[in-house]
């Protein structure tokens, strides 16, 4: 097999029977994003959305599919993965991106969280004071991710 077909397996086997329900500090998130705003999370739901500036399905759900799912109980959350923060920043103002975005360039988020592919999406939610990952959905299918922010 190739390489990426076993990264890819050993991807979706970790985020099956490993990661759901992991308590998760979101305090790495938390921090300046690229249009030097201070992300604060408070709100119930979080979803961070891994992206890339080459990915034109990522580019299309930044500017169409995201900014409705920002609600008063979901904080949308964007992680390039692939770009410099001025190459980031540029993009954002010239498409009118209004969704905080942090850049993983030494890839600490991406393993942390077992990100191997863009578009991905990651859930979680807010138990008592602690976040806990609800879902990973690689592709990050829209319909997919409003059924989970729907899900109680």
């Amino acid at each position: 097999m190739k390489p990426q077909i076993l990264s890819t397996i050993f991807a979706l086997c970790f985020l099956t029977f490993f990661a759901p329900g992991a308590s998760a500090n979101l305090e790495e998130f938390q921090i300046e994003d690229v249009q030097k705003q201070k992300v604060t999370l408070t709100q119930p739901k979080v979803l961070v959305y891994f992206w890339a500036t080459w990915c034109p399905d990522c580019k299309e759900a930044l500017k169409h599919k995201l900014p409705p799912l920002q609600k008063e109980d979901v904080a949308v959350l964007a992680v390039n993965t692939d770009a410099d923060g001025e190459k980031v920043r540029e993009y954002l103002k010239s498409e009118g991106v209004q969704i905080a975005t942090l850049i993983d360039r030494d890839k600490t988020l991406r393993k942390k969280y077992a990100v191997f592919s863009v578009p991905t999406a990651v859930l979680f939610r807010k138990f008592g004071s602690d976040y806990k990952l609800q879902k990973t959905i690689v592709g990050a299918d829209a319909t997919e991710i409003k059924a989970e922010l729907l899900r109680e």
